[in-house]
């Protein structure tokens, strides 16, 4: 969920849709063999933003009203028999070059699907699905504790035509925060997901796209002070409201010392123009004797006001392109939500974190408007609110209020 406003991330496949998106997708430019069983296909993205607050800026923030490239960058999928698959994304925004994805996929079957490389991180629905499909310019809550990606070997796959989905990945181990290729120590964490849409061809319409997903991994991570592999916490207006204390001295420094396990619930659904999705994230990390449980909840409605069908988590398929001739204006889709952050006590009373810098809680409403002129081009406008709660009586963070406005393109 993103609460409008409120997000960040990006991934590659969709787990509930895991074979069927593996698949290069309709649009782009490239080349597609006579049987297209070969095809390489170049897909293009470029997000211009703009963001701002109402009151005083949050501290750590050096400007108030800025415009930024959100993303600029090219995906280049190829597939060779229709059974291998390679995809590439790369991010040139900030003047610099991000490899966000690179990996390579056989396809045994439907139910089978071994990847290797980069990819997204397999926790839930958001996390699995495209940026550029979400409905919203960030990220929700409750996947502020996630990482976004991950490097090394994946399955996952489809049973009964999309009933039961999964995910299972062994992986270098990232952490909430940066996407980062860097591998500390030498443990792995293990990544469990399984989706089901119980009412999967059941005949009931209102039912049929309710989908149930739980998401789990475990690993143990050993940070060093150049890379402490601990969670960093942001508001929307990309300012820090949780770190752990780091002043790079080897004393001074707080670094994950232990395992790291995490427990993922999410709830998707969508009927006719109105789709949902709930989703909760739990995590504990060890920082040698001490353990630090993280919380946070979230949930999102949106509504497609020109009556286009909407899925939990896509942007809409304009069904009336503009024309004004013919008195068409593109589609427009409405997105509300909400959600919270909190961390344990623990992570104060063992002076793991600053109580005067760091906030035990984060609470976020906030609501969007998306206009789609036509499909690949879109005006996206959120605004959110959070509030913090400081712990045992310490001097609360000022409310954070942020208007964010991406204008961009895909092709």
């Amino acid at each position: 969920m993103r609460f409008l406003v409120l997000t960040i991330a990006l991934a590659l496949a969709g787990a509930s849709q895991a074979y069927a998106q593996a698949v290069a997708p309709a649009r782009g430019l490239g080349l597609t063999s006579p049987d297209a069983g070969d095809s390489l296909v170049v897909h293009w993205l470029v997000q211009s933003d703009a963001y701002g607050f109402v009151g005083e800026k949050p501290p750590g923030i050096s400007s108030r009203d800025t415009f930024t490239i959100g993303f600029a960058g090219l995906q280049l999928d190829a597939t060779l028999h229709e059974r291998f698959h390679s995809s590439v994304l790369v991010d040139f925004s900030q003047s610099r070059l991000t490899l966000l994805d690179a990996n390579v996929e056989v396809r045994f079957a439907p139910e089978l699907v071994l990847r290797v490389g980069k990819f997204a991180a397999p926790f839930n629905e958001e996390r699995n699905t495209p940026k550029i499909q979400l409905p919203w310019i960030s990220v929700s809550p409750a996947s502020f504790l996630l990482p976004v990606r991950e490097t090394g070997i994946e399955l996952l796959g489809e049973l009964d035509h999309g009933l039961v989905a999964y995910n299972v990945a062994l992986s270098n181990g990232s952490y909430a925060g940066p996407i980062t290729d860097n591998d500390v120590d030498s443990g792995k964490d293990v990544i469990v997901r399984v989706f089901i849409h119980p009412f999967h061809a059941s005949g009931l319409a209102p039912l049929e796209q309710l989908g149930l997903g739980l998401g789990a991994s475990y690993g143990s991570h050993h940070g060093t002070q150049a890379n402490p592999q601990v969670p960093v916490l942001r508001t929307y207006g990309s300012a820090v409201f949780f770190a752990f204390a780091n002043d790079g001295t080897p004393t001074g420094t707080v670094k994950a010392d232990g395992g790291v396990a995490r427990v993922v619930p999410h709830l998707t659904y969508a009927y006719g123009p109105v789709a949902a999705y709930a989703d909760y994230t739990h995590e504990r990390d060890a920082f040698g004797a001490t353990t630090v449980g993280f919380d946070a909840a979230s949930a999102t409605v949106t509504v497609a006001l020109t009556g286009e069908h909407a899925a939990p988590f896509g942007r809409i398929v304009v069904a009336h392109p503009i024309d004004l001739s013919r008195g068409q204006y593109g589609g427009v889709q409405v997105v509300v939500g909400g959600g919270e952050v909190r961390v344990d006590r623990s992570a104060f009373t063992a002076a793991l974190a600053n109580p005067a810098t760091s906030m035990q809680r984060a609470d976020v409403v906030g609501g969007g408007v998306n206009w789609y002129p036509t499909n690949g081009f879109g005006l996206l406008v959120d605004v959110s609110r959070t509030t913090f709660t400081a712990f045992a009586g310490n001097l609360d963070r000022p409310a954070e209020t942020t208007i964010y406005a991406r204008l961009e393109m895909s092709l």
